[in-house]
């Protein structure tokens, strides 16, 4: 029938906009993270804190969509940390693609040393024990979480991570140690 017909036309271009308005959003949150900063740190935080708290973020939005089922909200759920788990994987690999994502060389190290010191693992290794086994969307959304905690576990990311904090560290002791000369 043609109301069947422009309901579904109206779906698909909602859906549609929903897409582009994830994927404006995922390049923001990636842009604020490529400069070094405040907003690099804040957009690092408040991703742990998300994969963390992730129930109580899907109960809200849940609420706040009308028509919802209970169907809905567990693969809301399961988008979520689908989504944030390769949000995740993009701040620490900004160079990656799909053919190379192994390699050392597509990380960036700074973001890598700055999720650590913020708890990602932690918050990573969280939002995998919240994934629902029996959902269809399971395997994709462990997979997407497994791919950060394993560069976060990397031992070639470790050792450079430690070297990273060691040069700082003998940079601030040089600093302090060293006399300032007036002009």
């Amino acid at each position: 029938t043609p109301d069947e017909v422009k309901t579904w036309k109206a779906q698909r271009e909602a859906a549609y906009d929903d897409v582009r308005l994830v994927q404006t959003s995922a390049r923001l949150l990636v842009a604020l993270v490529a400069r070094a900063g405040e907003g690099r740190r804040r957009v690092i935080v408040e991703l742990a804190s998300a994969l963390t708290g992730i129930n109580a973020v899907i109960a809200t939005a849940a609420a706040n969509v009308p028509n919802g089922r209970s169907g809905d909200n567990e693969s809301r759920h399961m988008w979520a940390l689908q989504s944030w788990g390769e949000l995740c994987l993009g701040l620490a690999a900004p160079r990656s693609t799909s053919t190379s994502q192994d390699g050392n060389s597509t990380l960036s190290f700074e973001v890598v040393r700055l999720m650590l010191d913020c708890g990602m693992a932690h918050a990573v290794m969280n939002a995998i024990g919240q994934v629902k086994l029996y959902h269809p969307q399971a395997s994709t959304t462990a997979a997407s979480l497994l791919r950060p905690l394993e560069i976060f576990s990397r031992s070639s990311v470790t050792d450079k991570v430690m070297q990273i904090i060691k040069d700082d560290e003998s940079k601030k002791k040089k600093t302090k140690t060293s006399p300032s000369v007036a002009s």
